[in-house]
Formats: structure tokens, C-alpha cells, sequence
């Protein structure tokens, strides 16, 4: 039996997509909500406990691009992918996901079921942006 892909899901995102946990009930899926208001330690600590293989956060976490990417290192999570959900995306947020070191933007316009393909994508190392030429062309962090 393959295990479940885990998605680590906050607040925001959850309020922005309420169908989404709903729509995560399935034996090949698990999505746990974390609150985007919590201290870091008690992010870090949740995130440690769930062990997500991929962390899905609204847009606002782009200023804090660089606690997010510690909190994952400080909870063993070093193949967790990041990615950005937005009801509104554009080439600036491309630009900005890719500056802070997403690998995917999610349009959190789409239903819950398409979010959720989305990420199953995201997991398997597809990127929505892959062929984006604008994408390929922005420098990634090292």
C-alpha cells in the first residue's frame, strides 16, 4: 500500500477554499490545517507531527518566505515542497514565489477538487509553471 501523500494546509488557504478539507478525505490523501497565526514554534512543532510532503500557504506568507523555510529545516522536513495559493495570479507573484523559493503558485479560484490534482502534480515534481518562459527565466535561491 503507497503512503498517503500528507498536505500541510494554512488558515488562510482553508477559509480561502472551504471545500478543501472536505475533499481530502481519501485514503491516498491526508490535509491537516495549521493556523497561520500560531507562533512559529507551534508551526514548527505541527509541522514536525505531520511530516506534509508538501506545505500549501496563502500569499501573505511570501514576506515571510524566510521563517517558513526555517521552520521546515528546524522540522527535519528538507524534501517538503512549498507552494503558494492566491486568488489572484499573476506574473508578480510568479515572480515573488520563485524569488522566495515556491515551487508551484495554486489559483485558489479553482474548486477543491482541481487544488487538490493540482498538488497530487506538484508532488509528483510537475510544475503548472514549468513551461511558463517567465518562470524558467526568474533565479532561484541557492
Amino acid at each position: 500500500m503507497l503512503q498517503p501523500l500528507n498536505i500541510a494546509v494554512d488558515s488562510l488557504v482553508a477559509s480561502a477554499v472551504p471545500d478543501l478539507t472536505t475533499h481530502a478525505d481519501a485514503e491516498d490523501l491526508r490535509l491537516g490545517v495549521f493556523s497561520a497565526f500560531e507562533s512559529p514554534t507551534a508551526i514548527a512543532e505541527r509541522l514536525k507531527a505531520f511530516k506534509p510532503d508538501i506545505i500549501l500557504v496563502d500569499s501573505v506568507w511570501l514576506v515571510l518566505a524566510a521563517l517558513l523555510e526555517s521552520l521546515t529545516k528546524v522540522s527535519g522536513l528538507t524534501k517538503t515542497r512549498r507552494v503558494v495559493g492566491s486568488k489572484a495570479v499573476d506574473d508578480v507573484l510568479k515572480i515573488q514565489a520563485a524569488h522566495r523559493g515556491m515551487v508551484d503558485v495554486v489559483n485558489l479560484n479553482n474548486s477543491a477538487p482541481k487544488v487538490i490534482e493540482h498538488l497530487k502534480h506538484v508532488h509528483n515534481g510537475d510544475s503548472s509553471l514549468a513551461n511558463d518562459e517567465l518562470w524558467k527565466r526568474v533565479p532561484r535561491p541557492t
